[in-house]
């Protein structure tokens, strides 16, 4: 989720009022799904969204006292109801929305912190936090794939992790689960880390993509060879910027099937070095800027794999920089949800 990464940074300087709000049941339809949050601070602001903004105006609302109370519950909307009597304010969304507030402490911000230091490092964490009957925190913890654990779950939490991560593997979604050994539901959210696109050539129409890739969430990087091109100046959203020789960039960048990118040099020999290079390594998206037959001389007249999208980004007839780099971004959005 990528409101996770954004409330890490907000928890950096310690607030002194802070709570945290998570979706953690839909029944029906909702603006938002499962592991949804938004940070809530005082004076009516926040980062994260969980609703269309209705949700969050109640949370705001409610501040004060959710504060005063200095404990975890959760709360249950009803946004089924298209008229304005009945809580929801007619949004007729027909769906419940369970959303538990917890207070951010000292320990719970340390938790997400952490969190975030291993999404920035490349590695999942899995979330669990025990319910109450009345619907408050018990307990919780924070585990990785690799044995990690911390939190203030306590003694059980070997045997725990394998019935969680038993459990978010079968259902591949984030909410309340009975597990084995553990006598309440539990909340479960599998929190990945930033999906990264690699942007090839830093040319104008790489600007929008870059942008708009950021606002969706990515983690943006872009490699030219023409440092005053691939400069801060033209993206400031993008959180890597590589200039020099793009042989050298590519066989160093180390790349998995959870990363994307986009060849777009305009360029016809460094984007035939770049595509044979990135060929050459487990890529979860690769697209190229340009008609079909553009990439089939690229390949030297070879067939095109399957795996390479040509021409890149969904056929909605887009035309210009800002609706290709929609275009481009759709397919991206679309293929990692159909995975």
């Amino acid at each position: 989720m990528k409101e996770l990464h954004q409330i890490a940074k907000a928890l950096q300087p310690v607030p002194q009022r802070a709570l945290i709000a998570t979706v953690i049941r839909v029944e029906g339809s909702a603006y938002r799904k499962e592991g949804a949050s938004r940070l809530l601070l005082p004076g009516c602001c926040g980062v994260g969204v969980i609703s269309a903004g209705c949700l969050e105006a109640d949370l705001e609302a409610r501040f004060p006292r959710l504060w005063e109370e200095g404990a975890a519950r959760t709360l249950v909307y009803d946004m089924s109801a298209e008229d304005d009597l009945s809580w929801g304010q007619g949004a007729g969304c027909n769906g419940v929305v369970h959303v538990l507030v917890e207070p951010v402490g000292e320990e719970l911000r340390s938790c997400l912190l952490q969190m975030d230091e291993l999404l920035r490092s490349g590695t999942p964490v899995l979330v669990i936090k025990q319910l109450t009957q009345h619907g408050a925190v018990a307990r919780s913890c924070y585990l990785t794939e690799q044995g990690l654990t911390f939190g203030d779950w306590g003694d059980g939490i070997e045997v725990l992790a394998d019935a969680a991560w038993g459990q978010i593997r079968q259902s591949r979604k984030s909410g309340v689960h009975k597990l084995e050994g553990v006598e309440r539901e539990c909340y479960l959210q599998l929190v990945l880390p930033q999906p990264r696109l690699l942007l090839v050539g830093a040319g104008e129409d790489a600007r929008p993509l870059a942008a708009y890739a950021a606002a969706a969430g990515f983690s943006v990087t872009v490699a030219d060879w023409r440092s005053d091109a691939c400069s801060r100046t033209h993206f400031p959203q993008a959180d890597q910027l590589i200039a020099g020789p793009l042989t050298d960039i590519l066989e160093q960048l180390d790349l998995s099937l959870d990363d994307a990118a986009v060849i777009m040099t305009h360029n016809f020999q460094r984007d035939r070095e770049a595509l044979q290079l990135l060929l050459q390594k487990q890529v979860g998206y690769l697209g190229v800027l340009g008609p079909r037959h553009r990439t089939t001389r690229l390949l030297e007249g070879n067939t095109i794999p399957e795996a390479v999208r040509s021409p890149v980004g969904l056929a909605i007839g887009a035309e210009g920089p800002e609706e290709i780099a929609v275009s481009i971004l759709a397919e991206l959005i679309q293929t990692r949800r159909r995975r």
